[in-house]
């Protein structure tokens, strides 16, 4: 048997597998950022979350791969919510300091 270092790569169907990249691409953006916001928020992964709610307009995520989403940062279920008003609503919240100080740089 010839070794392994040797042998020619396997030739694969990009076309086909696209959908499988770009779902795999949403699952990993979806872990790196719940377990950034629990390093954030001093929650170990080891803790259970009851529920991660995912906001996305058009967002389109086959449910097979919610199970590799529920065991990488720990959740018991997944919510897909298309409009954002049902979760947040928008509030305007003014900062004077910044305000302040572009308007002293600019003058």
């Amino acid at each position: 048997m010839n070794s392994v270092h040797l042998q020619k790569f396997p030739e694969v169907d990009y076309l086909c597998n696209i959908n499988i990249i770009e779902s795999m691409d949403a699952v990993r953006k979806i872990c790196n950022t719940v377990l950034f916001l629990r390093k954030e928020n001093n929650i170990k992964v080891k803790m259970p979350l009851a529920e991660l709610i995912v906001h996305g307009k058009n967002f389109k995520l086959d449910e097979s791969y919610f199970n590799i989403i529920l065991d990488e940062v720990n959740v018991k279920n997944i919510v897909i919510v298309q409009d954002i008003e049902q979760i947040a609503k928008p509030i305007l919240k003014i900062n004077l300091q910044i305000i302040v100080r572009t308007i002293y740089f600019v003058a």
